[in-house]
C-alpha cells in the first residue's frame, strides 16, 4: 500500500512540471512510472488488493497518455525527390578521451551534419582528422561542459546576427542543401541542477522559441536540451516555436544516462519546423560518453 501511495503522489506530481524544479525532474521519468505501473498491477492483482488495482491503472492511464501524445502519431512524409541528409546532435562529454573509437563510429554513421556539445579543446585537436570528411567547421571549444561544434559536409556559414542565447555558447548558421539554405541551430541547455540553472534553461528554451516561431524556411534545432518531451516547459517551447519533435513516430529513444538503461530518459534533441520531414531516426551509443548520440534522416518538403 506504501508503494502505491508513493506511486500515485509521484505522479500528481509530475502533472505540476511548470511549477517548481522538483516537480520538473520527477516528470521526466514517465517510462520509468510505466513500468512501475505494470510491476504494481500485477502485484496488486496477486494480492487482490482493490484500492492498489485502481492505483496502478490510473498511474498507466495517466503516464501512458503522456507517452503517446509526446512520442507517438508520426507525421505524414510527404514524398519527394529531395536528398535525404542525415543529421546527428552528439554530447562527447568533457572528459571523454575515448578519441579513436569515436572517430570510428562517425565515420561508420556518416552523418552530413554533426552538433557536438561538450567539445574541449582536446576533442577539437582529436577530431582534425575529420576535416577531410567535414571540411566546414564552426567550433568554439571551451574547457568546461558548454564548448559546442558543428561539422558539415555540405557548405556552412555562420550567421552575422547574435545568437539566441550567449551563455552557455550556441551556433546559428545556414546549411545549404540542394539549392535550398536550412537554417541550424546547435544548442547546450544548461541542466536543471538548482534553481537559477532551472530558470536559465527555461528562459533558453523560451527565447529558442521566440526565434524560431516567425520562421517559415526550413528551421533544424540539434543539441542536449537537458528536458525531456514530457516537461510542460518543453511543450511550451514546441506549441510556442511552431515546431516538431523528430522523436515523433519513432519511440522514446532515450539518451541518457547512457551507462544507466533502467534511468535513460531523452534529452538529446532534434527538433525541426513544418518544412523538414524525418524519415528515419535512431541512437548510437558513445564509448566514453555519458550521453548516446541521436541522429535522423531528414528531407526538405516541396
Amino acid at each position: 500500500m506504501r508503494a502505491s501511495a508513493l506511486a500515485a503522489l509521484l505522479s500528481v506530481l509530475a502533472q505540476l512540471s511548470s511549477h517548481h524544479l522538483i516537480f520538473d525532474l520527477i516528470a521526466n521519468f514517465r517510462v520509468q512510472y510505466l513500468i512501475g505501473g505494470v510491476v504494481l498491477l500485477v502485484l496488486s492483482l496477486i494480492t487482490r488488493s482493490y484500492l492498489s488495482t485502481v492505483i496502478a491503472i490510473a498511474i498507466l492511464a495517466v503516464h501512458g497518455t503522456e507517452v503517446a501524445q509526446s512520442l507517438y502519431g508520426k507525421r505524414n512524409v510527404i514524398a519527394s525527390d529531395n536528398t535525404v541528409i542525415r543529421v546527428m546532435s552528439s554530447n562527447l562529454l568533457a572528459s571523454n578521451t575515448a578519441f579513436e573509437s569515436y572517430i570510428k563510429q562517425i565515420t561508420a554513421l556518416d552523418p552530413d551534419l554533426i552538433v557536438f556539445q561538450e567539445y574541449t579543446p582536446a576533442w577539437h585537436s582529436a577530431l582534425v582528422r575529420l576535416t577531410g570528411r567535414y571540411p566546414y567547421q564552426i567550433a568554439k571549444p571551451l574547457n568546461s561542459p558548454f564548448g559546442i561544434a558543428m561539422y558539415s559536409k555540405l557548405p556552412l556559414v555562420e550567421l552575422a546576427m547574435p545568437p539566441v542565447n550567449t551563455t552557455p555558447p550556441e551556433i546559428n548558421a545556414t546549411l545549404s542543401a540542394s539549392g535550398t539554405e536550412i537554417r541550424v541551430l546547435g544548442v547546450h541547455t544548461k541542466p536543471p541542477i538548482s534553481n537559477a540553472l532551472y530558470n536559465d534553461r527555461n528562459k533558453h528554451l523560451q527565447n529558442l522559441a521566440n526565434y524560431a516561431r516567425p520562421i517559415s524556411e526550413p528551421l533544424l534545432i540539434l543539441g542536449d536540451l537537458n528536458t525531456t518531451p514530457w516537461s510542460t516547459h518543453f511543450k511550451k517551447f514546441m506549441d510556442f516555436g511552431n515546431l516538431y519533435d523528430a522523436r515523433r513516430g519513432f519511440g522514446v529513444k532515450p539518451t541518457w544516462p547512457n551507462p544507466i538503461s533502467p534511468l535513460q530518459i531523452p534529452i538529446d534533441h532534434i527538433i525541426v519546423n513544418q518544412s523538414i520531414d524525418v524519415v528515419s531516426l535512431d541512437t548510437v551509443s558513445v564509448n566514453g560518453s555519458d550521453h548516446k548520440a541521436l541522429w535522423a534522416d531528414i528531407r526538405l518538403r516541396d
